[in-house]
């Protein structure tokens, strides 16, 4: 055993533990939002939490910004959806001045801390007609955020668990 390189014994963690570990922070999510926070689009979190963890890295500098625009990405698809219902033609002129103007400031980059991929991300899943029919923007908002919050403490407690390890296991090795 003495002749195994220490860091043998965490081998297993990249394939087993990191999907029990997924699946458990997941299915905790689900329970954590139906039952004490009653929120109902939980799919929402798990968008952002995808994006911001795969996508950026789970950079927590890019956090406030992803989040805000995802949620911006939400106000836009609720005024796409509120502002024809209420106003007619006018609300719909209204809300597609906002999503043109959205994606035109998107992809110049002008004001990235809200218009980034994440926005037009949220605004083509909440736009979508069957997604629409079925969904409570506010309930969504709420669920991008806390679910957001939520996964990004799991992550920074993951990313102290996995430091602590390693020093650990630095720590164990003998040098010859």
């Amino acid at each position: 055993m003495s002749d195994q390189d220490p860091t043998a014994r965490l081998n297993f963690l990249p394939a087993a533990g990191i999907t029990v570990f997924s699946l458990v922070i997941s299915i905790g999510w689900v329970v954590l939002a139906m039952q004490v926070f009653h929120l109902h689009a939980n799919f929402a979190a798990f968008v952002f939490a995808f994006y911001w963890a795969f996508v950026e890295k789970g950079d927590f500098k890019l956090f406030p910004k992803y989040m805000l625009g995802a949620l911006l990405g939400i106000a836009i698809s609720w005024a796409l959806v509120t502002l024809p219902a209420h106003m007619g033609a006018l609300g719909f002129a209204i809300a597609m001045l906002f999503i043109i103007a959205g994606m035109l400031l998107t992809f110049a980059n002008w004001i990235p801390i809200l218009l980034n991929p994440l926005t037009l991300l949220f605004l083509a899943i909440f736009t979508a007609a069957p997604v629409v029919a079925n969904v409570n923007f506010l309930d969504v908002a709420a669920s991008t955020l806390l679910g957001g919050l939520y996964f990004a403490a799991i992550l920074y407690l993951a990313g102290r668990v996995q430091a602590m390890q390693t020093k650990s296991v630095k720590g164990d090795v003998v040098t010859h």
